[in-house]
């Protein structure tokens, strides 16, 4: 099957990554730091700012960005754990015996399939939203940098592939993409206040 062939085709490289991971970055350090930085509750002040900036700035725009926001992080999640991850297969790295030696710290390892990373699709989504909201520069490299670097820590703390990361975040785009079109469309057909959402 072609999907079979694929998964075959990139595993021998994921597989050397991840090994090469191990042998020359990984330090217990950054290890616990990993584990701090991609756990949702670290971000809680991160969320909190966001909102109030918006709401100093444009207070209409809130409720959008709130609801918009909580629709495709709950969309971005049920597609990725009960669609692509059932559809793809792929058992997690921290599931095969051959690289238990390079798990250095006990580890919760999920039972559910590794491919695509949910945490880097979710992000990567929920970032390329907020860039729509938060239009400035440094916001939005920022938000970018935020995204990709939890999306990365699931690599570096050994529960992902690093391909399972980058596809999420093509998902994760992708998928940001077409709510984002849809509330503009929804917008337009139902001639709504247009002072609720940034300019399209």
């Amino acid at each position: 099957m072609p999907l079979d062939l694929f998964l075959d085709s990139i595993q021998d490289i994921d597989l050397y990554l991840f090994q090469a991971k191990y042998s020359y970055l990984y330090d217990p350090t950054i290890h616990q730091i990993a584990l701090i930085w991609r756990n949702k509750l670290t971000w809680i002040p991160l969320y909190i700012t966001l909102l109030s900036t918006l709401y100093y700035r444009s207070k209409q725009q809130v409720v959008t960005l709130v609801v918009s926001s909580l629709f495709l992080i709950a969309l971005s999640d049920l597609l990725c754990a009960q669609v692509l991850k059932d559809f793809f297969m792929r058992s997690r790295p921290c599931h095969l015996p051959e690289l238990q030696p390079y798990f250095h710290l006990g580890l919760d390892c999920s039972q559910t399939f590794s491919f695509p990373s949910c945490h880097a699709m979710n992000h990567i989504a929920l970032a390329s939203l907020w860039t729509w909201f938060f239009r400035g520069l440094w916001e939005k490299i920022g938000l970018w940098v935020w995204a990709v670097s939890i999306g990365l820590c699931q690599f570096y703390i050994g529960v992902h592939y690093l391909s399972d990361v980058l596809s999420g975040f093509v998902f994760g785009y992708f998928l940001h993409f077409i709510v984002k079109k849809s509330i503009i469309f929804a917008y337009k057909i139902g001639n709504l206040n247009f002072s609720r959402i940034p300019n399209p």
